[in-house]
């Protein structure tokens, strides 16, 4: 099932490549997109963007429109569907979910839900007392805690971190005295170097709760190795494009065989599902998108350059401000000015920033629409990544099955790969 799954996704996500593998905050014109039909470009130009939102919104009528030129639309949902979810709305009692409540002081309530249902998600193979279990990049070791006080396991958490380690071992220390069967030892150390083999063949259980890119695939990697001792491995991906390698290298032998080939701008399209933060959130991060857009001509009209630079990251206080703020920030992060200036002596007049906002909500309406032709195959390429995950440790003899271990509300990163021996 896995294999087939696996094949489904690569053959639609190849077949259909132009609809998905693109740069849309690179592309000023939806006529550049010349690898996409012509009909159908024509077509997005003419809509409006009430017309546009009105269209995007509304599944039905988004599947009806776009059905001449994807006719796989039913193909990508069944795909999506074939991963079960984990029923785990009476794994634990209430009374236990009370008696543990408190354990969550401090833990945001998303994560929280994250970290519960991911334990839920858990199968019980044998005597959990006798297992030894590693925590894969724990941070202050929640996961782990849980873990141990409800199931029985002697945890290590591994962490980076070493002020993490601290505050993680202040919490075990805390807690044992109302769990005393708490059994938990913060470990710090980097999970990427040779020495986690040593630690991984102490242990015969690994979890991973949204470990990043190579931190992940890491583990995967060496829990492939015949000689290590882990014998039962869960890991929720998160965060593929953050990895070291320019082009993605496939970890299975499947996924080597496959014809596509994804840089790290590809491996950021399953992450742009999100569902967290609100309203508040959605609405600042339109004006953030606005904003970069609008710079973004305002730096091409003093440089004279005409291809897309991003900015990075800046502080969100100042999508609160004015649009000034804004671009004296981000003209002294590109060094085009001085930090001396102030938002009333930039070098562009009235007329000119309000041009460049008017051009940048056109771009980013254009950005709008290649985004949604790419959100009908965002999930189908996370499929395929952990997909490749999972098939590397089926290669090496795991028993292996995947599912969703909860809801996209809670996490829209709700794949999660049980493996076993």
């Amino acid at each position: 099932m896995l294999r087939s799954l696996f094949h489904h996704a690569d053959q639609l996500l190849t077949q259909y490549r132009p609809f998905w593998q693109m740069r849309p905050f690179y592309i000023r014109q939806l006529s550049e997109c010349s690898q996409l039909p012509e009909h159908l470009l024509s077509k997005l130009t003419k809509l409006d963007q009430k017309e546009f939102e009105q269209l995007s919104q509304n599944s039905e009528a988004s599947q009806q429109w776009l059905q001449p030129w994807l006719p796989c639309l039913d193909e990508l949902e069944q795909i999506q569907r074939s991963i079960p979810g984990v029923d785990n709305s009476e794994t634990s009692s209430q009374q236990d979910s009370v008696s543990i409540k408190h354990l969550s002081t401090g833990i945001p309530g998303r994560k929280w839900s994250q970290i519960e249902q991911f334990i839920n998600s858990l199968p019980i193979t044998g005597d959990t007392a006798k297992h030894k279990l590693l925590e894969w990049c724990a941070g202050k070791g929640h996961l782990g805690r849980l873990l141990s006080i409800r199931k029985g396991y002697e945890v290590t958490s591994l962490e980076w971190q070493h002020s993490l380690c601290i505050q993680g071992e202040a919490l075990i220390h805390q807690q044992k005295k109302r769990y005393p069967q708490l059994q938990q030892r913060m470990q710090q150390g980097d999970a990427l170097s040779d020495d986690v083999s040593r630690l991984l063949n102490q242990h015969n259980t690994a979890v991973a709760l949204h470990a990043c890119g190579d931190l992940h695939t890491h583990l995967i990697s060496q829990c492939c190795n015949s000689a290590q001792a882990i014998k039962q491995l869960a890991v929720a991906p998160c965060c593929y494009h953050l990895t070291a390698d320019d082009i993605y290298q496939p970890l299975s032998k499947a996924g080597q065989g496959s014809l596509l080939s994804l840089d790290r701008q590809d491996l950021k399209i399953p992450l742009q599902e999100t569902v967290t933060g609100g309203q508040r959130v959605s609405r600042l991060r339109d004006i953030e998108l606005h904003w970069r857009l609008s710079f973004d001509f305002l730096r091409q009209s003093l440089t004279g350059e005409t291809r897309y630079k991003p900015l990075p990251a800046f502080p969100k206080k100042l999508l609160s401000g004015e649009f000034n703020d804004f671009v004296l920030w981000a003209l002294i992060n590109r060094e085009l000015l001085s930090d001396n200036h102030d938002s009333d002596n930039l070098p562009f007049n009235e007329r000119e920033m309000s041009q460049a906002l008017t051009e940048g909500a056109e771009k980013l309406l254009v950005v709008r629409k290649l985004e949604w032709l790419q959100s009908h195959f965002r999930r189908v390429l996370e499929i395929w990544l952990v997909a490749d995950r999972a098939l590397a440790l089926e290669e090496a003899g795991f028993h292996v099955e995947l599912y969703q271990f909860c809801d996209k509300a809670v996490s829209p990163r709700n794949l999660l790969i049980l493996a076993r021996r």
